[in-house]
């Protein structure tokens, strides 16, 4: 519990405002929801009869803290690096997934697609010319080569 109120304290000291979203769980966490869920509000009511940690917790929805976020009025800073720090281990990082190089990454996809169609149309044809084996393999190292 304590933990919990610290981690809520480090969070305010990091953000503008009085509100903290704190997404709860991960992508397996509630295979059994009513119990992880019961267990929330159990905490939830702890924390918030304990007025003295000056914290009072709600479960709410997305669109309802970025109400509450409206109603302070904060003058939030403009941001221009990369806009997505998440790291799935302590050394993979993914900054920058979504928002670094888009050019870059949309002419990767769209090559991706032609190499793809490419493939199944080279496919098709040796199927429908009944190519033997060998030739198959020459074709498909000299395409390597050229690689």
């Amino acid at each position: 519990m304590y933990d919990l109120i610290r981690f809520i304290h480090e969070q305010h000291d990091n953000r503008l405002g009085n509100h903290i979203l704190i997404p709860w769980g991960c992508d397996f966490t509630y295979m059994n929801a009513l119990a992880e869920f019961k267990n929330i509000e159990r905490m939830m009511e702890y924390v918030n009869s304990k007025n003295n940690y000056n914290i009072t917790l709600k479960m709410s929805t997305p669109s309802d803290y970025i109400e509450a976020l409206k109603k302070e009025k904060i003058k939030w800073p403009v941001k221009y690096e990369d806009g997505f720090p998440y790291g799935s281990s302590e050394y993979e990082m993914w900054v920058g997934y979504f928002s670094s190089r888009p050019e870059a990454k949309k002419m990767t996809k769209d090559a991706s697609a032609i190499l793809n169609s490419e493939n199944f149309i080279f496919s098709q044809r040796m199927l429908q010319e009944n190519t033997k084996d060998s030739e198959i393999t020459d074709i498909l190292n000299q395409r390597t080569n050229m690689m």
